[in-house]
């Protein structure tokens, strides 16, 4: 395939630090730094953010990569930000283990609309963070694909893949979706455990370059296929 112009950020990952040790998930294993997201990067990323939702390009931003964003000490500030620099038409969604989930976030997503879907992996935790965001009316469902619909992280884990294949292209290379990783950098996957993926910097965005997504190494073992 051609070189796809980079349109949206489709993750933003405020932390790439989690409080699970999941055996089907790549982070325990991920050797990229675990570490939570400079504020003046994520500045930045809420800034190329806006100016693609204005040029249409980006419709949703999930405020999520692999680490658990509720960590972050300044989350609730995060979700304020977000919303202000995307406007009320751009879906704001995150996924969340549950496990560190305070009433002041769950303040802060009410208040800013956002979606948040809860990953059991650990059911006697998570419980209370969906009874929570039930009260708030924010609980939009339980985020099942580590059992459901199973990957192995494109062969990074040894795990069953049980998520369909057929008629799945892979919609980051598709639309030219990045996600931002704790350190700045702007990687083709939200599978991209070691940097492998990496075509660019949130710098070289923010000065109007243009970055381009391609088929890189876990193309190959991943269960979405690369478009034609």
């Amino acid at each position: 395939m051609k070189p796809v112009k980079v349109k949206a950020l489709h993750q933003i990952e405020i932390t790439s630090r989690c409080n699970l040790a999941c055996k089907y998930c790549v982070h325990k294993r991920m050797p990229r730094p675990k570490q939570d997201m400079e504020h003046e990067t994520f500045i930045k990323c809420l800034e190329v953010a806006g100016r693609f939702v204005r040029a249409g390009t980006q419709k949703e931003l999930n405020l999520a990569g692999i680490g658990e964003s509720s960590m972050h000490e300044r989350f609730s500030e995060y979700v304020f930000m977000a919303r202000a620099a995307v406007g009320n038409d751009c879906h704001i969604v995150l996924s969340t283990n549950g496990v560190s989930i305070k009433q002041d976030h769950v303040d802060a997503l009410k208040e800013c609309g956002v979606s948040v879907y809860v990953s059991p992996h650990r059911p006697e935790k998570a419980a209370h963070a969906i009874n929570m965001l039930r009260e708030a009316g924010m609980f939009r469902g339980v985020s099942d694909g580590a059992f459901m619909g199973s990957v192995d992280w494109a062969g990074q884990v040894k795990w069953p893949v049980t998520a369909p294949t057929t008629g799945s292209a892979c919609p980051w290379l598709n639309f030219g979706r990045v996600t931002i990783f704790s350190d700045g950098r702007a990687s083709t996957c939200c599978f991209d455990s070691d940097g492998s993926g990496v075509v660019g910097t949130i710098d070289q965005l923010l000065a109007g370059e243009d970055l381009y997504v391609l088929p890189y190494r876990l193309c190959g073992p991943c269960h979405h296929e690369v478009p034609k």
